[in-house]
């Protein structure tokens, strides 16, 4: 099943949540992202590396944060930006072979644009929050 839901976006996106910490999550609590979402600190914290700070953001995600989110997802759709979860069939097989995969990648223009793992590739990756100067500089690159 995709996870399409805004909760597992919203859980790839909380900052300093890698994939290796997503895939731990998602091991301790089956798969289950409401138990994850639901999930007191402590609970939280038998992943390694989940500490107070990263617990605390996974507990905001409820509520208004998350509606919010369902919008912009809906505003993303129809920009044409797509996504793919860590542990989801679209996400690319080589990226697991990295130290600590990022938990969602995002792409703009054809949905189904990643490649297999035979196919040469290359990516574009940067910060979310870039300056002007940055922008300007991977414009030109890509």
């Amino acid at each position: 099943m995709r996870k399409s839901d805004a909760g597992w976006v919203a859980l790839a996106m909380v900052n300093h949540l890698g994939g290796k910490k997503l895939l731990a999550l998602n091991s301790l609590f089956n798969g289950n992202l409401q138990a994850k979402l639901r999930a007191d600190e402590a609970g939280l914290r038998r992943v390694h590396g989940i500490g107070h700070k990263i617990a605390a953001s996974i507990g905001e995600i409820q509520g208004a944060p998350l509606n919010r989110l369902k919008r912009q997802l809906e505003l993303w759709q129809d920009a044409g930006i797509h996504y793919a979860i860590i542990g989801e069939s679209e996400y690319p097989a080589h990226m697991m072979r990295l130290p600590d995969p990022p938990a969602i990648l995002f792409w703009r223009g054809i949905e189904d644009a990643i490649p297999s793992v035979n196919t040469p590739s290359i990516a574009i990756v940067g910060t979310r929050s870039p300056t002007p100067k940055v922008t300007e500089a991977t414009e030109r690159i890509a």
